[in-house]
């Protein structure tokens, strides 16, 4: 009996635990559920979001520019941008949630990193500067014609093809003078060939003087004399525009995205633009010429945006630059150096160059004179990009900004270059003297 009696205190103790464990258990379940559906005790106080934002919007050699972001509700409150662990801007207030400031003075090709403070809060971003290109090139200077002439522009197509347009008079072999003028030149990589472009215009076939091209290969090439003209390198044809467009038009530059979205300036305030073989006549807002025209893709967009240069050497009137956007709509840039501007130029858009009466560059909305070295009327800006610039000038005089440095060639002192074309390590420039071509070539 004892036995079983200790059995049965046994069997009671087993139970009594058995029953404390399931309570425990029990306990710890509905404890658990308590904090994963109630949570932690709030202190009824949520951190704010971060108010700062910190963004590379571009970088030159010796540039870069930051979008400082700050939320609304907080401009007029104090910032601070660092650059490493100096300072760049302190107590810096902010008119605007999105303000864009310039650090300048940077190293080439080296990447810095930048913090915006406020408070407790910051915010960072990093920006690697573009390299330098090389100021050195090797140029030969040729003059095309025995007799006389001028080339008032120039395209490149590849390191071995390149035309230039103008008007080109020869005597030929026996010293007879040709009355009618060679109107395009062709560079095979090697040498000039020049050559007479005759259309069609209104019955009849003329050899019109050409002012400027604008080509995508070797068949596709756009010709300006005045009016447009479009070929494939022996067959063109003239767009009397003038009968079917506007009798007022005359055109003497080109640019476009593609051979079937072109854009066309000249006299009078002459805009004309060309999209799947339909034309149009923008509204310039001046009688002035467009000296100059000159595009790019805005990537925000997904459009082209092209820029204008007009002025007016007779009279005290329009000098400005005019912007091209959506295709149809021109707005004038302010142009506050009232200096004459013939040349317009920019590598995306997100700054501009522009040339005439001096060189100029606008990356921040102010126009900045350029001290490149020389003192003579800019006729042509062009570029690869922000690191890779030239301008050509009076008394042939070409100079090559390489993102840090201007560099200026003395190379035909008798002759005016109008006009210069770029592509990768090659470039031409072209202008008076017997038509005089200077082409470089990168070491």
């Amino acid at each position: 009996m004892h036995v079983l009696t200790f059995d049965r205190s046994i069997k009671a103790v087993q139970k009594n635990k058995m029953m404390n464990k399931h309570t425990t258990i029990m306990l710890s379940l509905i404890l658990l559920s308590f904090f994963l559906f109630s949570g932690c005790p709030d202190s009824g106080v949520n951190p704010p979001p971060n108010p700062l934002g910190l963004t590379v919007e571009n970088v030159t050699s010796t540039q870069a520019f930051l979008k400082l972001s700050l939320d609304q509700g907080e401009t007029q409150r104090a910032v601070t941008l660092k650059r490493g662990d100096s300072t760049v801007f302190s107590d810096l207030r902010l008119l605007t949630s999105d303000t864009l400031v310039v650090d300048e003075g940077l190293l080439p090709n080296k990447t810095y990193t930048y913090t915006l403070v406020k408070d407790n809060w910051t915010a960072t971003a990093q920006a690697t500067t573009m390299d330098t290109t090389s100021h050195d090139f090797t140029w030969t200077v040729t003059q095309l014609t025995n007799s006389g002439g001028t080339l008032y522009d120039v395209a490149i197509v590849n390191d071995t093809l390149a035309y230039a347009v103008g008007e080109m008079y020869m005597y030929d072999s026996t010293g007879q003078y040709d009355p009618q003028p060679y109107n395009l030149a062709v560079w095979n990589g090697q040498a000039w060939s020049l050559k007479k472009v005759t259309v069609s215009f209104r019955g009849n076939r003329i050899t019109p003087p050409l002012e400027g091209i604008f080509c995508f290969s070797s068949t596709q090439i756009w010709l300006v004399g005045s009016l447009p003209i479009y070929g494939d390198g022996s067959n063109w044809v003239m767009y009397d525009l003038r009968t079917t467009l506007d009798s007022t038009i005359s055109v003497s530059k080109a640019w476009g995205i593609n051979s079937q979205n072109m854009y066309f300036v000249g006299r009078g305030g002459s805009i004309v633009h060309y999209a799947l073989d339909m034309w149009a006549k923008l509204s310039s807002g001046t009688d002035t010429y467009i000296d100059d025209i000159f595009g790019v893709i805005n990537k925000k967009i997904n459009k082209e945006e092209a820029y204008c240069a007009v002025t007016d050497f007779f009279q005290a009137k329009d000098k400005k630059i005019l912007k091209i956007t959506n295709t149809t709509t021109v707005d004038s840039i302010p142009w506050t150096t009232g200096r004459g501007v013939v040349t317009v130029w920019s590598a995306d858009g997100s700054f501009l160059y522009a040339g005439g009466d001096g060189m100029f560059e606008n990356s921040t909305g102010v126009w900045k004179e350029i001290n490149y070295g020389a003192h003579v009327y800019i006729n042509h800006i062009r570029g690869n990009a922000a690191n890779d610039v030239f301008a050509v000038a009076d008394f042939g005089i070409v100079t090559h900004f390489n993102g840090s440095t201007w560099k200026t060639f003395y190379l035909a002192p008798n002759a005016d270059f109008n006009s210069v074309a770029v592509k990768g390590n090659l470039v031409i420039a072209v202008g008076t003297i017997r038509t005089t071509v200077a082409v470089g070539k990168r070491n």
